[in-house]
């Protein structure tokens, strides 16, 4: 009983162990990257300020291309969203979508 607490207790001190040398390699090389991994950071911070100046600048632009009149109203709204108004006349809007139970013929109004 004693042998596989034993091998358990091994296994996780040294996946702690592990976990201990990773986290301090990584201070390490934080503080004092090599060359390589300087230069890789740069280029990754040179993508990503890139990246973030094109979502600036299509966030101006949408934002240059709103309707001056109505700034609230979305873009699609009269053609998406037209048929969930409230139409002029409701009843009338129900006997055209139900037809009739008896002989289902519309009705002739």
């Amino acid at each position: 009983m004693a042998a596989p607490v034993a091998v358990l207790l091994w296994i996780g001190i040294s996946a702690f162990a592990v976990l201990v040398g990773a986290a301090v390699n990584a201070a390490i090389d934080r503080v004092w990257p090599s060359v390589a991994t300087a230069s890789a950071r740069e280029a990754n911070e040179r993508v990503r300020e890139a990246k973030a100046a094109e979502l600036i600048a299509r966030a101006a632009a949408a934002r240059a291309a709103e309707d001056p009149d109505d700034p609230d109203m979305p873009s699609e709204f009269p053609e998406r969203w037209s048929r969930f108004l409230p139409p002029d006349d409701v009843s009338s809007r129900l006997r055209a979508h139900h037809p009739k139970r008896n002989g289902d013929a519309p009705d002739p109004d």
